[in-house]
């Protein structure tokens, strides 16, 4: 409260409303871990703060202290991630209840199968590609195209739990 002006002019209160605020984010991957991640903070359009998170810091931090009004208007504060090479990154939360920063990795890769032949080929044969136990995929292989096939552009890592993808191929009984 500031109280100005004199006895003959009048005196003025003026009330600032003032608070201050604590925001935590947390880290999380779905994948490998990376090595850090760098998470900055925003007041409206004005970044106000960045962290770098890592496995010392325990992917955790809270921005504390934070004005929680100007110019009587309450602040709102987000946040962004800077963008970390295979990975998708999702944000969830809010200023209240504090974010979290879920990295999913998106890296991809590719299986390759040769059909091998003892004794006489067959006009073509068909191979199944098992994800984890379940197929996925199936290709005909022949001579046209020397008995080869690459299935492409596949998740390395599951997108729920994050673990390694085993994939395996089957061929169908001939």
């Amino acid at each position: 409260t500031v109280i100005s002006g004199t006895a003959k002019d009048g005196f003025t209160i003026t009330n600032t409303i003032t608070g201050k605020v604590s925001i935590p984010v947390t880290k999380k991957w779905v994948g490998p871990e990376g090595t850090s991640a760098t998470i900055r903070l925003f007041a409206g359009n004005s970044e106000v703060g960045s962290v770098t998170l890592n496995k010392a810091n325990n992917w955790k931090h809270t921005f504390a202290g934070l004005e929680k009004y100007k110019d009587g208007n309450e602040i709102v504060y987000t946040i962004k991630e800077d963008a970390i090479a295979n990975y998708n990154t999702k944000i969830t939360g809010d200023m209240a209840s504090g974010f979290t920063v879920t990295n999913t990795n998106i890296e991809k890769t590719n299986v390759n199968v040769t059909k091998k032949w003892v004794g006489k080929a067959k006009d073509s044969v068909k191979v199944k590609l098992i994800a984890d136990g379940t197929e996925k995929e199936s290709a005909d292989l022949t001579a046209a195209d020397s008995w080869k096939h690459e299935f492409k552009n596949l998740p390395k890592y599951d997108s729920a739990d994050g673990h390694e993808i085993v994939y395996t191929v089957k061929e169908v009984k001939i």
